[in-house]
């Protein structure tokens, strides 16, 4: 009888491409020294918004969690994982209460640790107000998620709020905002909205990271052609590298925790990683889906045929998203292909950008997704 107990715990182990968090088993230190390239950037002095874009998958939050953890050891970090708490429906008045629930809360937990004892009173009950609380109410004072019962329209008042306790903590402690998971706005979310909310006072008073849409800085509604914004805010891109050594060693160290050999991991995801484009989560769902094929087949080993049906059917997937119109998809990513660069096709720039068909290297060129280039 096979025994599948090391492919099953491999796959329970494959089955978690999310981002890390800072102290899981699983990280593998990069060797494009990204977190300390994004540091850089962020902490170098400059009070201006940072602008991070990158494929989906590619690994910015995990390193933008290890960031948020060494700062605070001189920063108030607010991480705001947008896409968790709020999800996709922006708006101004959205974004920014959800910024100042963020600081706040950062406020209160170090308040045991630093030289203060957290907020006054006075900027608790301005706060209270903003989320439409009554003053004696402690919802919004102990609340682990974010009070989405708290729908009030953002006002100047609510602003004010957000610049004041701002203030109140950089007599102390200078603030830091990380502000993950705009990429995955809906396209109907333009630059001129983006570009309006960088033009707070907010973004003037402390450094700031924002995660957004590759399609603002190359597609048809780059912010970078924003006059507002001209020379207001920096833009970030996280390239994709083809580096099959290191997403070999991040999944490898995964088989290897579930007691399979290395050689036989090796042997399981070498013919996958060429076809994840560099995408580190592509590469763990090819791998995952590749290793339950193996078990639904009650086979102790992957094989070459594991590996194909999961190529396939990743393949097809993609495809799937260019059918609506096969000859224009086509004819941008023969384009691309050949020249390395973006065709003007605004519409097909979006798509193809926001789904990871496209990918940036690291040179500043672009190639076609592995999986797709035989559409």
């Amino acid at each position: 009888m096979a025994d599948l107990r090391p492919l099953i715990q491999a796959r329970q182990r494959l089955s978690y491409a999310a981002p890390l968090d800072v102290d899981d088993e699983l990280y593998i230190d990069r060797p494009d020294h990204l977190g300390a390239k994004i540091s850089g950037r962020l902490l170098g002095g400059q009070v201006k918004p940072l602008l991070l874009a990158g494929a989906a998958g590619c690994g910015k939050t995990t390193e933008l969690r290890r960031i948020a953890a060494n700062a605070r050891a001189d920063y108030v970090v607010a991480f705001c994982p947008f896409d968790r708490d709020v999800g996709v429906e922006l708006d101004k008045g959205l974004f920014f209460s959800y910024l100042l629930w963020c600081l706040y809360r950062a406020a209160r937990d170090c308040s045991a640790t630093q030289t203060w004892t957290g907020p006054t009173a006075e900027i608790t009950r301005e706060v209270l107000h903003v989320f439409n609380e009554e003053e004696t109410s402690s919802s919004l004072l102990t609340a682990d998620a974010w009070p989405s019962w708290s729908t009030r329209g953002w006002t100047q008042a609510g602003q004010e709020t957000l610049i004041r306790l701002i203030a109140e903590i950089q007599h102390l402690r200078p603030v830091l905002f990380i502000v993950d998971g705009l990429e995955k706005l809906p396209a109907r979310i333009s630059s001129a909205f983006m570009a309006d909310l960088l033009q707070s006072r907010v973004f003037r008073m402390c450094p700031s990271l924002i995660v957004v849409p590759t399609r603002l800085k190359y597609g048809r509604d780059a912010i970078t052609r924003s006059p507002e914004v001209d020379g207001a805010i920096e833009f970030l891109s996280v390239p994709v590298r083809e580096d099959p050594s290191f997403i070999t060693t991040v999944i490898i160290h995964r088989f290897i925790d579930a007691k399979l050999k290395a050689w036989e991991a090796a042997a399981a995801v070498t013919p996958l990683i060429s076809m994840s484009g560099g995408i580190i989560r592509d590469a763990i769902q090819l791998v995952a889906n590749t290793v339950q094929h193996a078990i639904d087949d009650r086979s102790e080993t992957v094989s070459q045929q594991h590996a194909q049906q999961a190529i396939a059917e990743m393949s097809h997937a993609l495809k799937l998203t260019l059918s609506d119109e096969p000859d224009r998809a086509r004819k941008f990513l023969s384009h691309v292909q050949s020249t390395g660069t973006l065709p003007g096709d605004p519409e097909m720039r979006d798509l193809t950008l926001a789904l990871n068909l496209i990918i940036e290297d690291p040179s500043g060129t672009f190639r076609v997704h592995p999986l797709i280039k035989d559409f």
